[in-house]
């Protein structure tokens, strides 16, 4: 649009300073959206958006005050409803912006122009200010809340409320993307539950044993941070887990920090143990992720009867694609 209003200006009405004023916010906007995948551009996008929006209202002034100084200013009067509107930052920032930009046009204004359109354009200026500030901020607020809920909707469809960490729906979106190689595949599964959990919520209720995998979900949190974990909630009080180690033996140690840690739990006075079926996949190419998860399933179930509080180990199969992997147990 600038680029067609320079050349109208200059071509056909012959008003040379309009028309290279429009040419000159053309080659603004047009470096910008050229440098637009620059990183000091990508890094800063509110800054330069500023910077665009600062260069249009320099020129709106300049076309109020120097190029038509006898009519109203129409133009600058449609920056200060639109700008408000279609920017999403703090709303004192946009304000402020415009407040800026309208009291040097007002200053300009009765120094250069006749006092009566100076006063009306002081009078629509400051009212059409006003005006697009409180519409504005509304739109704001309103596209906020709704990013917002957005966001909210998409983080309830992929974490578990009650424990914080990753669903299982998570858990299996996880699980195509290792096996399509996009995302880094992980050395090793663990699958673990919180021992003797169904006595314990016989004993204490549902409130305590829901208050147990809430610590139980802050816990593999802190571990996900610290250490080379990813946790999901597979299902009651089992839960699944990747690691990323490079060894076997840094595997296991991992396997075990996660049991020891665990076990520092307590809740109504209860020490925590959980029993964890681990399978080793270290470098070997993983076709299928669910028999894995079957596989360690099965570990799970002999940890359990080594006597819980355990770890059931074994080296993942690629020829047997998991199923057939033998069992060892390691305490």
């Amino acid at each position: 649009m600038a680029l067609c209003f320079s050349l109208w200006f200059i071509l056909k009405r012959k008003l040379y300073m309009v028309g290279f004023g429009y040419a000159f916010l053309f080659a603004v906007c047009l470096i910008l959206y050229l440098c637009r995948k620059r990183n000091v551009f990508s890094a800063h996008p509110l800054a330069v958006l500023y910077a665009e929006y600062a260069v249009c209202m320099g020129f709106a002034i300049f076309l109020s005050i120097f190029t038509a100084p006898e009519q109203k200013a129409t133009v600058l009067l449609s920056f200060l409803c639109i700008t408000p509107l279609i920017v999403i930052d703090r709303p004192w920032r946009v304000d402020a912006l415009l407040a800026g930009a309208l009291l040097l046009h007002t200053i300009l204004a009765f120094l250069l122009k006749p006092p009566s359109i100076a006063g009306i354009d002081t009078v629509n200026s400051w009212g059409f200010y006003i005006l697009g500030i409180n519409l504005g901020n509304a739109s704001i607020r309103s596209r906020l809340n709704e990013i917002d809920l957005c966001r909210r909707s998409e983080v309830e469809k992929r974490v578990d409320i009650l424990s914080g960490i990753s669903n299982r729906r998570c858990l299996f979106e996880r699980l195509t993307e290792f096996e399509k190689g996009a995302a880094a595949a992980p050395s090793g599964v663990l699958l673990f539950d919180i021992d003797d959990f169904k006595h314990f919520n016989d004993q204490f209720g549902h409130a305590a044993g829901d208050e147990c995998l809430r610590k139980l979900g802050k816990l593999l949190l802190k571990l996900e941070q610290e250490a080379g974990f990813s946790f999901y909630r597979y299902g009651g009080d089992e839960f699944a887990g990747f690691v990323y180690a490079g060894v076997r033996a840094e595997f296991l140690r991992l396997a075990e920090e996660l049991k020891t840690c665990v076990g520092s739990l307590a809740v109504n006075g209860c020490a925590l143990t959980i029993s964890i079926g681990a399978v080793y996949c270290g470098s070997a190419p993983v076709f299928n992720y669910e028999k894995v998860l079957d596989c360690a399933d099965r570990l799970l179930y002999a940890a359990k009867a080594k006597g819980r509080n355990t770890i059931c180990l074994t080296d993942y199969d690629s020829q047997a694609g998991g199923a057939a992997a033998r069992v060892n147990g390691e305490p």
